[in-house]
């Protein structure tokens, strides 16, 4: 994988104080060997803290849209295994068929709505788990993932929560700058 950017455009809470993000995450993937590399690629529809409060159930995308070199495909649903520390996961994921010539890249995209995860009148979290792209064969090049809110951005109205992380990497602080909060990671 070449890259990954994520945008994660979030609207002003509503009246009664969920707010939503709606999120595009484009991929660029090259295929590095000599011979064309057919496979099925998996999108989560779900993570597992994406719990969903009050009902406690767990948050899933429904209207999730994918695109390859700018052409949209319908995806198929199964159930996908994920390897953790703690357990593995077992997670519903959108699956469709993508063929990486040598040598060229390719194109995917991603859009959905997402629900914040509601904790008071004051704090919205929003989750996007990076953990799946680790299946790609050699080396990721780059990702950011970048959070737009409604109003300037600041650090008194942010909180950057690392406790989903693993490894040995520093804490990575984003950069601020108007409304935006950009990660960048190598």
């Amino acid at each position: 994988m070449v890259a990954e950017t994520v945008i994660l455009e979030v609207a002003p809470p509503g009246p009664d104080h969920w707010t939503e993000a709606w999120i595009t995450a484009d991929f660029t993937f090259r295929n590095l060997g000599d011979a064309p590399e057919q496979m099925e690629v998996g999108f989560p529809l779900s993570c597992p803290s994406c719990i969903w409060p009050p009902t406690g159930e767990i948050q899933e995308i429904n209207d999730l849209a994918v695109y390859i070199n700018s052409l949209q495909v319908t995806p198929h649903l199964e159930t996908a295994v994920f390897p953790s520390h703690y357990n593995d996961l077992s997670l519903n994921c959108a699956v469709f068929d993508s063929t990486f010539p040598p040598g060229l890249d390719v194109f995917v995209r991603v859009t959905y709505t997402a629900r914040s995860l509601f904790v008071s009148y004051n704090y919205h979290i929003f989750t996007y788990m990076l953990q799946t792209g680790s299946g790609w064969y050699d080396t990721i090049g780059s990702a950011d993932i970048i959070t737009r809110l409604p109003y300037p951005a600041n650090a008194l109205n942010t909180w950057l929560d690392r406790s989903g992380l693993t490894g040995d990497s520093p804490t990575i602080i984003p950069t601020i700058s108007g409304r935006e909060l950009c990660w960048h990671y190598e």
